[in-house]
C-alpha cells in the first residue's frame, strides 16, 4: 500500500527538478538580439533596485507591498497592456515571495495556500482557451523571482517543508485580492 505514496513522492521530486530546469533555461536568455525596443515604463512602479536588489533573498521592496521591486517592475513593464495581468501576477509574486522567505512549515503552508489562490485568480481571469498563456505568465514571473542561486535554494527549502503536507483548495468565489470587474483589461 506504500506504492501510491512512493509514486506521489517521485512525481513531486520530478516536478521540482523540472521546475528548476525550466527556471535555469528561462534565466539563460539568448542575449544576442539587443535591437528590440525597450517598452515604455508605466507610471507608479518602484525605482530599479540595481545590484542591491539581488544582495539577499528578500531583495528590495521599497513600497512594502510584498513584491520585490525588480519583480514588480518586470511585471509592470512586461504586462502593461493588461491591468488584470499586472494585478493577478503581483498577487502571485507576493505569495511566492512569502513562501520562499518563510522559515517554518506552518508559514510555508499558509503562504502556499495564497499561492494556489493566486493561481486560481490568474486562471479565472485568463480562461481555459488561453491556459498555456496563463502558465507561461506564471513561469516568467517565477523565473524573475528565482533569479539568484540563493533564491532558488530558499525556494527549494520552502518546497521541502511542504513534503507530506495536504493543502486544502481555496473555493472562494473570488480568488483575486482585487475586484477584477473594475479593471478595463
Amino acid at each position: 500500500d506504500h506504492y501510491p505514496m512512493e509514486k506521489f513522492m517521485l512525481r513531486k521530486m520530478f516536478v521540482s527538478a523540472l521546475t528548476v530546469a525550466t527556471l535555469l533555461l528561462a534565466s539563460c536568455g539568448g542575449g544576442g538580439d539587443t535591437s528590440s525596443p525597450t517598452p515604455t515604463e508605466p507610471t507608479g512602479l518602484p525605482p530599479d533596485p540595481g545590484t542591491a536588489g539581488n544582495a539577499t533573498v528578500k531583495g528590495v521592496d521599497s513600497n512594502a507591498n510584498g513584491v520585490r521591486d525588480d519583480v514588480e517592475r518586470y511585471i509592470g513593464i512586461t504586462y502593461q497592456s493588461s491591468q488584470k495581468a499586472v494585478k493577478s501576477l503581483n498577487q502571485y509574486a507576493k505569495a511566492v515571495q512569502e513562501t520562499t522567505t518563510a522559515t517554518t512549515a506552518a508559514e510555508v503552508t499558509a503562504n502556499d495556500q495564497q499561492r494556489f489562490r493566486a493561481i486560481r485568480c490568474i486562471g479565472t481571469l485568463f480562461p481555459t482557451e488561453s491556459s498555456s498563456t496563463a502558465t507561461d505568465m506564471r513561469r516568467d514571473v517565477l523565473a524573475s523571482q528565482l533569479n539568484t542561486k540563493q533564491r532558488m535554494e530558499a525556494h527549494q527549502q520552502s518546497e521541502a517543508m511542504l513534503d507530506g503536507s495536504v493543502l486544502i483548495a481555496d473555493e472562494s468565489a473570488n480568488p483575486c485580492d482585487f475586484d477584477s470587474s473594475l479593471l478595463p483589461n
